[in-house]
């Protein structure tokens, strides 16, 4: 008569099979996930043709962005040849003379170079032409906005009461938003009105606001013209 010999396991290997089991799927999604994340960096070409401080400026964006990787070229020749072989996603061309375009108020034409077919380039691309409209922008708003303020200020009473200025230039002091805060922040405190009987000054006031906030999308996209090429 045959018997059945049962062996068990022991309890410190089924432990150490459990954390197997355990640990193994944990470390395939960090893996993965690594090698996800690493494909979804974008690699962007840039190619410096004399554009000033103003273009080290948006090379130093690009870099601080996130799944961007900036590598620098010497000529645009170069950067082509890299786009081609799928060493980039995208490249970037400031031109020279940016820095002081920019600050004088005028347009810039910075290149995007892509290949056309590629859908993933072409992401890219409109990802780095954004960044770079959004720092051109602050570069220019930095440089012609203090001008523009103390102008409209002086215009508009900040400086001088507008009661000491011709007729003519009070009309013309009313055709900023200061003239308009001036009277209406005088009525409250001088003249003890209340909020109700300045609703038409802040009516002009928030139209005002919406009038610039149309103004400044629209200078956003003019700012600098991103030509994909």
């Amino acid at each position: 008569m045959k018997q059945q010999v049962k062996t068990k396991k022991a309890p410190h290997a089924e432990a150490q099979g459990l954390k197997v089991r355990l640990v193994l799927p944990i470390v395939m999604i960090i893996i993965i996930g690594a090698m996800v994340r690493g494909f979804s960096i974008w690699k962007v070409g840039v190619v410096d043709l004399g554009a000033g401080s103003a273009g080290r400026n948006v090379v130093a964006v690009l870099e601080r962005t996130p799944d961007l990787t900036v590598r620098r070229y010497p000529d645009v020749r170069a950067m082509s040849t890299a786009i081609a072989r799928g060493e980039l996603s995208t490249g970037v061309v400031l031109p020279a003379g940016m820095e002081q375009s920019q600050r004088a108020g005028r347009s810039v034409d910075i290149g995007v170079v892509l290949e056309s077919a590629n859908t993933s380039m072409r992401a890219a691309a409109t990802a780095v032409a954004a960044i770079v409209q959004a720092e051109g922008a602050r570069v220019q708003a930095g440089a012609i906005g203090p001008a523009v303020g103390i102008a409209f200020g002086m215009l508009g009473g900040c400086m001088w009461p507008l009661a000491i200025v011709s007729p003519l230039m009070r009309e013309i002091g009313h055709a900023t938003p200061h003239a308009w805060a001036v009277d209406a922040w005088t009525a409250l405190l001088s003249r003890g009105r209340t909020v109700a009987t300045i609703l038409p000054e802040l009516a002009v006031l928030a139209g005002f606001a919406a009038a610039f906030l149309v103004l400044a999308a629209w200078r956003l996209r003019q700012t600098l013209r991103v030509r994909a090429t």
